[in-house]
């Protein structure tokens, strides 16, 4: 969860997110207040809404959300811990671009 103002959250993965504490909707995270907050380039997912269905990120006031999905991240093994990106994973090409602007 995001609070307060000024905060920058990009190129992250959310993976079965927000099991217990419950964002509101059932959202992977959430954004409940501030301003000037910039959520760019996330991914999400989680394991038990295998259709994608379940929000990404709740929004109490809209604004800043850019180019972020919903997607299996296709980990390696992550039973077993291994938290490497599969070749076709869907993330890599969140992490291979070059972050050089921010708003």
């Amino acid at each position: 969860m995001v609070w307060g103002d000024h905060n920058i959250f990009v190129d992250n993965i959310l993976y079965n997110n927000n099991e217990i504490a419950g964002a509101a909707a059932g959202a992977q995270a959430g954004l409940y207040s501030g301003t000037a907050n910039f959520v760019d380039h996330n991914l999400a997912w989680n394991t038990s809404d295998p259709g994608g269905k379940r929000l990404d990120w709740y929004v109490k006031k809209g604004c800043c959300l850019k180019n972020n999905l919903i997607a299996d991240p296709l980990f390696l093994d992550p039973a077993h811990p291994n938290w490497d990106l599969g070749p076709s994973s869907p993330a890599k090409e969140l992490a291979s671009r070059v972050c050089s602007k921010l708003p």
